[in-house]
């Protein structure tokens, strides 16, 4: 009995963790509160929605967006440009055949080693960045975005 009142613990919490991209950006907005406030309804629309627009303040991109993976630097003559990156993961299972080597006694009473083989299925994962947004001087200068197949 305790131990499925622990199982049922652990779906809630994982259920929990599993929130919607509005629910993340009303989140976020809620942090950012007074920035958000500020902007006409229209803008808090757009937003809500999840759209970035270039001339948008890196405010806006953090409330769609969230905190990026991973940030640079870019500099192109006298200009110095911030990027942030998305990323994630995908992931791949295979199965392949790995030798299990065990000793075996032959009739003569010499030992020697056997190899037989089994079935296993490993899962790997790679990184992938689905996103970047260019910043000049604090603003959406433009950004690239995976496009996804229909």
């Amino acid at each position: 009995m305790k131990s499925l009142i622990y199982l049922c613990l652990l779906a809630l919490a994982m259920a929990a963790g599993c929130l919607t991209r509005e629910e993340l950006i009303a989140r976020r907005i809620s942090t950012r509160a007074d920035f958000f406030t500020q902007l006409p309804e229209k803008e808090q629309e757009r937003i809500r929605k999840g759209v970035l627009r270039p001339g948008d303040t890196q405010e806006t991109a953090w409330i769609i967006y969230g905190e990026p993976d991973r940030k640079f630097i870019k500099v192109d003559g006298v200009t110095t440009n911030e990027i942030w990156s998305y990323a994630d993961y995908e992931f791949d299972r295979f199965s392949h055949p790995r030798p299990i080597y065990h000793p075996v006694r032959a009739p003569n009473g010499r030992m020697f080693w056997n190899a037989d083989y089994l079935w296993f299925t490993d899962t790997t994962y790679h990184v992938y960045e689905f996103m970047r947004i260019e910043f000049k001087n604090g603003f959406v200068k433009g950004y690239e975005e995976e496009k996804r197949a229909q």
